[in-house]
């Protein structure tokens, strides 16, 4: 039991660090100045309008505690200009829905997907009414990521 545990964990922890986003979020308020004055770094925090859910906790010994649930960002969409989508296209994963079919089959075997290293970067800028939009999209050599990973701020 603690060896499929164990792996569950690393699979998770490799996931993480090659496939899945790192955004996470960190605060909220009713005024996004406010908000953007406390996390001026535009480099590591993306001010983002987005939904909470108040609710009160009522735990076994104490008073209810008022606390939130964040529903997700109200943008559902990221803008990608044409010369970009171009771009990008060519990092598209080239199998057919054959292969496709076959890995997905495999992954769900192991219960859990196989982790791809990453092939592009995007840089995201968002605008004055906080839309989103794709700035820039390189090509990662698989030199530059494993030299990545060896910085403690990889990821970031």
């Amino acid at each position: 039991m603690k060896e499929r545990l164990l792996a569950d964990a690393e699979a998770v922890l490799q996931l993480d660090r090659t496939m899945r986003s790192r955004l996470f979020p960190v605060d909220a308020g009713l005024d996004p100045d406010v908000l953007r004055d406390r996390y001026p770094d535009r480099g590591r925090y993306v001010v983002l309008e987005g939904l909470i859910h108040p609710r009160v906790v009522h735990p076994v010994q104490g008073p209810p505690v008022l606390t939130a649930d964040l529903r997700g960002p109200v943008i559902d969409q990221v803008h990608l200009p044409r010369d970009l989508a171009r771009r990008l296209g060519a990092f598209l994963p080239r199998e057919s829905w054959n292969d496709l079919w076959t890995r997905m089959q495999e992954e769900a075997r192991r219960g859990w997907p196989q982790p791809r290293p990453p092939r592009y970067r995007t840089v995201l800028e968002v605008g004055r009414r906080y839309q989103p939009w794709v700035a820039a999209v390189t090509a990662i050599e698989p030199e530059q990521e494993s030299e990545r990973r060896g910085r403690p701020d990889a990821g970031r």
